[in-house]
């Protein structure tokens, strides 16, 4: 699975580049967490993102996750 460092943000990415990791992952977090959603909302949503803005992630699950496996 992709990881982003310091280098991912080096150059100010747009909404469309991250749904398209996610979406390209969703099936192997499907898989290992039952994940049936992933979304971005804030201001990368919104076209406001900044070098400071963090990149907000929504994540929905096919059964509530447990603390423990």
């Amino acid at each position: 699975m992709e990881t982003f460092g310091n280098n991912a943000f080096s150059e100010l990415k747009d909404a469309e580049y991250f749904i398209k990791i996610l979406r390209q992952h969703l099936p192997e977090l499907r898989e290992k967490y039952s994940v049936s959603y992933l979304g971005i909302f804030g201001s990368y949503i919104r076209g406001e993102q900044t070098e400071d803005s963090d990149l907000d992630i929504l994540v929905q699950f096919e059964k509530k996750p447990g603390l423990l496996k």
